[in-house]
C-alpha cells in the first residue's frame, strides 16, 4: 500500500511559513570563489555565512538566488552568485542547515558545516508521463526534505536528484526506479503538486499516484547520506487511464 502524508507534515511548508518571518543577510560580498570550511558552532550563536551559487552543469553564476540560515534568516546572490548572510543558530552542531532556492532550479538543502558554504543547483527537468531519464547522484548533492523523517535530526539522511513528470491526462502515473549497475531499487519519493490541494507523497518503489491532465509531480531518487561514490538510476514512468 503506498504511503501518503499530508503537506502539514512537509518541511518545505514550514520554511515557507518561517520565510515569511524571517530576516535580510548583508551586502559585504567575497570577491573570490570561497573554500569550504569545517567548523561546528554551538546552538544560539551568530553565523555569517558566505559562498558562491552556481549551475551545477555550467558551473555559471546564479545572480538573484535566496539563500536561507534555517528558514529564517536570508539575503540573496549577487551578479556573481556571491552572498553573505547574518543570522543564529538554533540546532548546533548537526543540523543547522541553508536552504537555497532559484528561478528555474531545484532548490539545495544542507546541513552548515563552516562559515563558508557553496551551492550547485540543478535546472528543473521535466519529463512526459511514458519516459524515461536517467538521474546520477553525487555525494555532495543536494539532501531530501520531502517528508517528516528528514527533519533535522529524525531518522536516516539522504542526498537526492529529482525529475519532474507531467501527466500529458487523467490516470494513474506509474513510476520505477532502477540502478544502471543491476536491479537494485534506490529509495523513492512521488510528491505530486497540483495547486488545489497541498500535496500528497508516495514512499515506495515502484510506486503509482493517480493524477489529472496537466498535474506535475516531482520524483526524489535518494541515496544515503555518506556514501563515498556517485550512483546512477534510470527512472522509467508510465500512464494508465483510471
Amino acid at each position: 500500500m503506498n504511503t501518503v502524508k499530508p503537506c502539514c507534515f512537509v518541511l518545505l511548508a514550514a520554511l515557507a511559513w518561517t520565510w515569511a518571518c524571517g530576516g535580510s543577510g548583508t551586502t559585504t560580498l567575497p570577491t573570490s570563489t570561497p573554500r569550504a570550511s569545517t567548523t561546528f558552532f554551538p546552538p544560539g550563536g551568530p553565523i555569517v555565512l558566505t559562498g558562491r551559487v552556481t549551475d551545477s552543469t555550467t558551473s555559471a553564476p546564479i545572480p538573484g538566488a535566496i539563500v536561507s540560515i534555517n528558514g529564517r534568516y536570508r539575503g540573496p546572490t549577487d551578479s556573481s552568485g556571491y552572498y553573505s548572510v547574518t543570522g543564529l543558530l538554533d540546532y548546533g552542531r548537526n543540523f543547522d542547515f541553508t536552504y537555497v532556492s532559484a528561478k528555474s532550479y531545484a532548490s539545495d538543502y544542507r546541513y552548515i558545516r563552516g562559515t563558508t558554504q557553496n551551492a550547485r543547483l540543478y535546472p528543473i527537468e521535466r519529463i512526459t508521463a511514458g519516459q524515461s531519464k536517467l538521474l546520477t547522484i553525487a555525494p555532495d548533492d543536494t539532501l531530501c526534505l520531502n517528508n517528516v523523517q528528514d527533519t533535522p535530526g529524525l531518522g536516516q539522511d539522504y542526498v537526492c536528484r529529482s525529475v519532474r513528470v507531467v501527466a500529458p491526462g487523467d490516470g494513474v502515473i506509474a513510476v520505477e526506479a532502477l540502478s544502471t549497475q543491476g536491479e537494485a531499487r534506490p529509495p523513492l519519493e512521488v510528491e505530486t503538486v497540483d495547486g488545489s490541494s497541498c500535496c500528497s507523497e508516495r514512499l515506495e518503489n515502484p510506486t503509482s499516484i493517480a493524477v489529472t491532465a496537466g498535474t506535475e509531480i516531482i520524483v526524489n531518487v535518494e541515496m544515503k547520506l555518506g556514501s563515498t561514490t556517485s550512483q546512477s538510476f534510470v527512472v522509467n514512468t508510465s500512464i494508465e487511464p483510471q
